[in-house]
């Protein structure tokens, strides 16, 4: 029987329970999920209590919880778990066991709370910010939405940068109990570092655009004589080289004027992420660059939008007929 039934019925089961005014088989005959009389006491004591034992744990445990997302960001520990259970117990009047060294670690298992190590310390201007970010970053996904719906995915496009090492390596192994220190050997400690960068771009219909942009690492910044001799040529790859093999502001207008720029049609969406070196001024010198060269592009057809969350957001650009 529900609860809130209860307290209409008290006086009934009451008087229910007292063979000489009403006998049990007429209260059974009125309350089918009557089965014995002892249900009767122990709804009774229910109801002057407020509730039964079931309805009072499960109070305890999702306040408890609510507390524990509240607190979230700051230090928790088992005894701040257990004095938020003893108040959501005293709010109802439990008095029961609760918060025992049981309870506590049933709680954790049922919510998925487990010990972890802190990996930094960060202030609450820290915390807002992350905030800021989360509302930054759904805006910009809803314009980037209305922004779809007037442009053919074949015009949208994406692109980003991924590193790769000469040497690859693991960060462990093996070695006898009770060492201290431990060496690895490795070919170049140069090439431990990413030494190659690449940069694709790819449609929102799902074409992977050609030619592909590769960056290598040259110990002058440039590829010597010997080098451009012998590299291997293909339409499909576009090959520079610099002393770092990472991507810079001034690779970026580079990789505008000579790879995206030849390549999407005359007004095009690109969607970046908020690495610094993608700046309005390097885009616009890319698109600058190739029209000196070639006159064909300019950066009034494009419209570059990124989220704003660690750099200022791009302003949006569109060609106006």
């Amino acid at each position: 029987m529900k609860l809130e039934l209860r307290p209409k019925k008290r006086k009934q089961d009451r008087d229910a329970a007292k063979p000489d005014l009403r006998p049990f088989s007429s209260v059974q005959n009125r309350f089918k999920c009557v089965k014995y009389p002892s249900q009767l006491y122990r709804w009774k004591k229910q109801v002057e209590k407020g509730g039964t034992e079931i309805e009072f744990q499960a109070y305890v445990d999702r306040k408890t919880y609510q507390k524990f997302e509240e607190n979230c960001g700051l230090i928790t520990h088992d005894s701040d778990i257990r004095k938020w259970a003893l108040q959501a117990a005293r709010e109802v009047g439990y008095t029961n066991s609760v918060a025992s060294s049981y309870w506590i670690p049933q709680f954790k298992s049922r919510h998925g709370i487990v010990s972890r190590k802190i990996n930094r310390f960060v202030t609450r201007n820290y915390m807002d910010d992350e905030e800021r970010k989360f509302i930054e970053s759904t805006t910009f996904v809803g314009e980037i939405q209305e922004i779809f719906l007037n442009t053919p995915a074949s015009s949208v496009f994406n692109t980003d940068q991924s590193g790769f090492n000469l040497e690859l390596h693991s960060g462990r192994t093996l070695a006898a109990k009770g060492s201290k220190v431990f060496y690895s050997t490795v070919q170049s400690k140069n090439a431990l570092t990413h030494s190659y960068t690449i940069q694709p771009f790819v449609s929102a219909d799902g074409k992977l655009m050609s030619p592909l942009f590769i960056e290598l690492q040259e110990a002058g910044g440039n590829f010597g004589p010997r080098v451009k001799q012998n590299m291997f040529h293909a339409d499909n790859i576009y090959v520079v080289a610099s002393k770092s093999g990472k991507m810079s502001s001034d690779l970026f207008s580079n990789w505008v004027a000579e790879v995206y720029a030849p390549n999407v049609p005359d007004f095009s969406v690109l969607l970046l992420d908020s690495w610094g070196g993608a700046t309005e001024e390097k885009i616009k010198k890319g698109f600058a660059r190739r029209e000196s060269s070639q006159s064909a592009g300019n950066s009034e057809g494009l419209h570059v939008a990124n989220p704003t969350n660690g750099c200022p957001g791009f302003p949006y650009m569109e060609r106006r007929e």
